[in-house]
Formats: C-alpha cells, structure tokens, sequence
C-alpha cells in the first residue's frame, strides 16, 4: 500500500483516510475473530488448565487493545512518518515506551502484582498514549515538512521551483 502521508500531500485527495477507516474496521474485525475463536487456539496445546485460562485472557488484552495498535501503525508509521519529520515518531515512541509503558509495567508487575495478563494489558495501554499524541500532531499539521521550500524538488522528484514559474 506504500505510504498514505504522500498521498496527503500529492493528490489532496482523503483515499488514505478512507484507507485507515477501513483498515480500522478490518482490525475491529479481526478482533472479534480472535476473542471468538481464541478458546479454541488454546486448546490446540496441551498445556494445564491453568495456563489456557491466563493465555485466553492475553489474547483477550491483544484483541481489545489491536485495533489500537492499528491506527498506531497506519498514523505513526505511515502517515506522520512520511511527512519527514521522523523525529516526532521517536520521540511519541520513546515517551509511550520510557515515560509511560515501563514504569506503568514495572507498577503492574512488582508493586501491585497483578498477574500475566493484567500486566500485558497495562503495557498496552502505553498504545493509546501514543495514539493520542500522535492524532495531535496530525491533526495539527506538525508532521508535514515542505519540500518546496527546503529543496526546490517536491518528494515525488518534481522540480517545484520550475513549476511554479521562479526560475523558469
């Protein structure tokens, strides 16, 4: 599918929206899929009964917080990537890994002492924080460098600076 942040940029046109509107609703679907066939994916491996129950509610945390990983994906990995300025993607990962999923795992894990799951679905939510940072940036327009003001050549190649009658 190639990346939807230059088709922001070329066309104008809202296709990649359109994209991640139905990738989104593919996720949720997909997530439905997992939590109703996940009894079953367990059973596969003989294993006590013990551990199927704390590997159902693991996949049970996957599929709840999937579709947020998703939007992580197309909107940090995709779109706000391929503006250029790939330093707003390391620092919303460095600050959902490091200022929140850790220490909220680390709390999870040996503090509260909450069992498997619980502390899977703890470090999960570190997505949700940086869904929520990165819809900011986007909705914002921070993501996007300008490509005709810094090289004369727009990221498709084309000269601008000819195109748009300057030098030329």
């Amino acid at each position: 599918m190639g990346l939807r942040g230059n088709d922001i940029d070329r066309t104008g046109s809202n296709a990649c929206y359109w994209d991640a509107k139905r990738d989104f609703a593919g996720s949720v679907i997909l997530s439905f899929a997992l939590i109703a066939a996940g009894g079953l994916y367990v059973e596969i491996f003989p294993v006590e009964a013990e551990v199927q129950v704390s590997t159902r509610h693991v996949l049970l945390a996957f599929a709840v917080i999937s579709p947020v990983k998703v939007q992580n994906m197309i909107l940090g990995g995709e779109i706000i990537r391929s503006g250029g300025k790939t330093k707003y993607i390391m620092w919303i990962d460095f600050i959902g890994t490091w200022l929140f999923g850790v220490p909220l795992g680390f709390l999870a894990a040996f503090v509260w002492e909450f069992t498997i799951p619980y502390v899977y679905f703890m470090l999960s939510l570190e997505e949700c924080v940086r869904y929520m940072i990165s819809l900011v940036v986007f909705k914002k327009g921070l993501w996007k460098i300008n490509y005709r003001i810094i090289f004369g050549v727009n990221i498709f190649g084309e000269n601008v600076l000819t195109n748009c009658g300057r030098y030329g």
